[in-house]
């Protein structure tokens, strides 16, 4: 019995490994399986990564296919990345930008050594206000040439803007409060501040108190943190 069952269990994770979806060589930091790119356009982005690897060390690639053919992305691209052995290996720092055009899927997926550089939530917003818009409009090279540049700069460390601010209720909510309170300040008072009238006691003046004493300055520290040595940085999304 128990033989039988262990051969059940490698018979279906032989036929689940025949199903998978296979990793396509790495024939080099641009493989355009699903053809979003024209010629010049991927030779054009293929020459600017090159030259980004050279400047900073750091390999990024672009990966497209047809269709994922049921795998789960995030799957998926755990196979690419572990086929294909981007970024250093004393540092960690490659970046895979996986998309599936039928199944209008994309991911982002982050080394260990650049996850603090490039957190989940940035790589989400990059999916959701660079990419995901620029598909929407059929504009594949522009979207994932932008998507390169942000995430070419944040890995250097720079700041990087992506999309509208997002709203915060309670700063909403607080400047009500304050304004509120400012009002009422003013109005219940104002009136107690006025100069009252002055009478002479024969003392002499107190002497008036200069303005331009030396005030304190805060020194604020930056705080940066660095890539953690765990799994699954990045985020996924589609259009």
């Amino acid at each position: 019995m128990r033989t039988a069952l262990t051969v059940a269990l490698s018979l279906l994770v032989v036929a689940s490994a025949a199903f998978a979806l296979d990793v396509p060589p790495v024939e080099g930091r641009v493989v355009d399986r699903a053809s979003l790119l024209t010629a010049a356009e991927a030779a054009a982005l293929e020459q600017k990564l090159a030259d980004f690897e050279k400047a900073t060390g750091h390999q990024f690639a672009l990966l497209t296919v047809p269709s994922l053919e049921d795998d789960a992305i995030e799957d998926f691209s755990m196979r690419v990345v572990e086929a294909w052995k981007l970024g250093a290996k004393d540092r960690d720092d490659g970046l895979l930008l996986l998309i599936a055009f039928e199944d209008k899927k994309m991911r982002i997926e982050v080394g260990y050594g650049l996850e603090g550089a490039i957190p989940d939530i940035l790589a989400g917003k990059i999916i959701r206000h660079t990419l995901a818009p620029a598909f929407r409009e059929g504009k594949y090279a522009e979207g994932i040439d932008t998507a390169f540049d942000q995430l070419m700069a944040a890995s250097e460390g720079e700041a990087v803007a992506v999309g509208e601010p997002e709203e915060d209720p309670l700063l909403d909510w607080f400047l009500v409060l304050l304004a509120l309170g400012a009002l009422v300040y003013i109005f219940f008072f104002a009136k107690e501040r006025e100069p009252s009238p002055i009478v002479t006691s024969g003392l002499p003046p107190r002497p008036i108190r200069s303005s331009s004493s030396p005030s304190r300055r805060s020194s604020g520290g930056g705080f940066r943190g660095g890539g953690g040595g765990f799994g699954g940085g990045g985020a996924s999304g589609g259009w």
